[in-house]
């Protein structure tokens, strides 16, 4: 599934300023919190000090990056290509699939070190403020909120696990939560389900500024019970989820006649209790079996319901049986 904010290559042909204080000037503006080890990167790409920067990392960036300019010449460049370098240094250690298939710059030491992966997210292409962030990339089952930016496949009345970007700190134990509200404005805020009467499952987009929250959706869950039908519409037993994949990936998003369908990929696995009809393998009849399998899940959530319901996983391939689909009991 391709990303509805996945980037496009331009080349920027601005001159790249190689001005010391430019730079710092650029920080400055953006609050980027420049660490002692940052800055001392960038002195010692100074020549001959008369404040012009030598090839380090932080000319290499911004010489090789492929964002897009904004119109005041190239200023967005630069603070994006310092923030992604402060980033690698107190942060992305963090990381392991950043060490994966990156382009590396040469940094002023001689070390090579991985270019930090980024995600751009801009609030007019959702109808908001015109905003534009940029954090650390994500994974392709995950959506990002950050500042004024909530994704659009955030829809209230379905379960995420939120997470803090940047970090492996999940939001509210890591339980996944039927989120009930999205507020308008410059923060929203997002109001999760709660047993408590003073419902304190709540945050604002714009609580984690710099990197912002990441978003999983989850519409199958462990303990969950479906029919199992064959592919000619046969009930041949019954399943129960003894453990489910938590990177459950949206495929597809459609409206029709005021009903929000969601498509999404799920690995589970399963018990799967075959009933003893004729149209059953005799070796499966009365049978109970583990599986390992996944599927495409159909999730839908009507326009006066306050919840989603999964409604059946299709696509699911059972030994002896071929294609079968698990279907909620009616």
């Amino acid at each position: 599934m391709n990303h509805p904010f996945q980037e496009v290559a331009k080349e920027d042909i601005n001159e790249t300023p190689t001005d010391f204080s430019e730079f710092l000037a650029f920080t400055t503006r953006s609050n980027i919190p420049l660490s002692e080890e940052q800055l001392l990167l960038l002195k010692t790409g100074v020549l001959n000090s008369k404040g012009s920067l030598n090839k380090t990392v932080i000319e290499h960036g911004v010489t090789r990056s492929k964002y897009w300019s904004s119109n005041i010449n190239h200023e967005k460049r630069c603070q994006d290509t310092l923030w992604r370098a402060w980033w690698q240094l107190t942060r992305a250690g963090r990381f392991n699939e950043i060490q994966e298939g990156g382009d590396v710059l040469e940094e002023a030491t001689g070390e090579a070190i991985p270019e930090v992966r980024t995600l751009r997210v801009c609030g007019t292409e959702i109808g908001d403020f015109p905003t534009v962030y940029t954090i650390p990339a994500l994974k392709p089952h995950e959506f990002p909120v950050v500042g004024t930016f909530v994704d659009r496949h955030i829809i209230p009345g379905f379960a995420y696990c939120v997470r803090r970007n940047g970090t492996d700190d999940y939001l509210f134990d890591g339980v996944a939560l039927l989120l009930k509200s999205i507020g308008r404005g410059y923060g929203k805020r997002l109001t999760f389900e709660s047993e408590d009467i003073e419902n304190d499952n709540f945050f604002w987009s714009d609580s984690n500024p710099e990197e912002g929250f990441v978003f999983s959706i989850q519409v199958v869950f462990v303990g969950d019970h479906f029919n199992v039908v064959d592919r000619k519409g046969r009930v041949v037993g019954e399943t129960h989820v003894k453990s489910v994949g938590l990177e459950q990936e949206i495929k597809k998003v459609s409206t029709h006649k005021s009903v929000i369908n969601v498509e999404v990929f799920v690995k589970m696995d399963c018990t799967l209790k075959f009933s003893s009809q004729d149209h059953i393998p005799e070796k499966l009849r009365d049978q109970s079996v583990d599986i390992c399998t996944g599927g495409l899940s159909l999730a839908i959530k009507e326009e006066k319901s306050l919840k989603w319901k999964t409604t059946d996983v299709r696509n699911l391939d059972i030994l002896d049986l071929g294609k079968c689909s698990f279907q909620c009991f009616s």
